[in-house]
């Protein structure tokens, strides 16, 4: 499966890429800890950084985030309601460096670059970095994540390769990386014979 990385932004947004990617290098990557997390509000800003944002952000002030919350602890709904996770807190200091402020939109994964190019949505959280992507959205890649595979412990499913998902009914999140990659497997293992999964 391919790795995943995150964070998207529009290709109107490329004026903003070259403070962002100096922020997380400098600041933010090395402050990247549970521990840490909690005291990323605190984090002030950098006025040369801040001189890096494109007038039309610094003067809105605020970017709209979308994503969809549904991997701790990555990214998911808080006890209060609102999006929370490591990567909300790490955009969070990199707007407070900034100067700007974040407000977080939940989206359904199949809805957030459509929903970029609508200009409903300045910065995306986690999508995967994938070239057939590069014509609508330029990534600041920081992190790199797998797919996982699971299945009841009662099933004694055994995957060693994605052949061994030939047959087997796979759940998979619409619009992903691992949809596509699940329709190229199933795909094969009808070349090869076998059920699809």
């Amino acid at each position: 499966m391919q790795h995943q990385r995150l964070f998207g932004f529009g290709k109107k947004n490329l004026t903003l890429i070259p403070a962002l990617a100096g922020l997380f290098a400098t600041f933010i990557l090395p402050c990247a800890n549970a521990e840490v997390a909690r005291e990323l509000a605190t984090v002030k800003m950098d006025a040369t950084l801040a001189a890096l944002v494109p007038q039309s952000y610094r003067a809105r002030g605020t970017l709209i985030v979308a994503a969809n919350p549904d991997v701790v602890p990555v990214k998911f709904i808080g006890d209060d309601g609102e999006i929370a996770g490591f990567t909300p807190d790490l955009l969070t200091a990199a707007a407070n460096v900034l100067g700007l402020k974040l407000q977080f939109a939940q989206a359904s994964f199949d809805s957030l670059i459509p929903g970029m190019n609508a200009n409903r949505f300045d910065v995306l959280l986690s999508l995967s970095d994938y070239p057939a992507r590069h014509n609508t959205v330029t990534f600041v890649d920081y992190l790199n994540m797998g797919e996982t595979l699971v299945a009841p412990p009662a099933s004694n499913i055994v995957i060693r390769s994605n052949d061994d998902l030939c047959g087997l009914r796979l759940a998979v999140i619409r619009g992903t990386g691992a949809s596509k990659e699940s329709t190229v497997v199933s795909d094969r293992c009808v070349a090869n014979g076998k059920k699809s999964h």
